[in-house]
């Protein structure tokens, strides 16, 4: 439960519209390494295949972090 808890909780932020943080592009990084480098058990990844797969979707299209880029 915990381990489902914490990977919910990672998965917020890629998923976040906007983030209230001073450099979004690196949070958001630093969230989709973080998700690309779990060793976690298929039953706690099983349940979010699908938000796993969006947020990894959104990162490797470029939609994470547009605001911060010059």
């Amino acid at each position: 439960k915990q381990l489902s808890a914490m990977l919910t909780a990672v998965l917020a932020i890629p998923l976040a519209d906007e983030l209230p943080t001073p450099n979004a592009r690196k949070t958001w990084s630093l969230a989709v390494w973080l998700i690309q480098f779990q060793r976690l058990s298929a039953d706690v990844l099983a349940p979010a295949a699908d938000r796993i797969a969006l947020a990894l979707c959104r990162g490797i299209d470029g939609e994470l972090g547009k605001e911060g880029k010059k």
